[in-house]
């Protein structure tokens, strides 16, 4: 019996695939839930999500980059 929904699971195998891209996922929750409790500012979280996003994108790019290589 499969507890998650069709998406949620395809979700989580393709994460697994891909472990670089899920710890960047992680963080980029982390940031938007404050589970450290860092951001005060609005600018700040802005700044650290910015930050994030992009090297989410440098990653995807990167891996895109090596699958039209092979």
């Amino acid at each position: 019996m499969n507890l998650w929904p069709q998406a949620d699971q395809e979700l989580l195998e393709n994460l697994n695939r891909h472990p670089q891209l899920e710890e960047r996922i992680k963080r980029l929750l982390s940031l938007v839930e404050d589970s450290e409790g860092h951001l005060e500012k609005a600018d700040e979280a802005e700044q650290r999500i910015i930050q994030e996003v992009r090297q989410i994108g440098n990653k995807l790019l990167t891996g895109w980059e090596a699958v039209l290589r092979r």
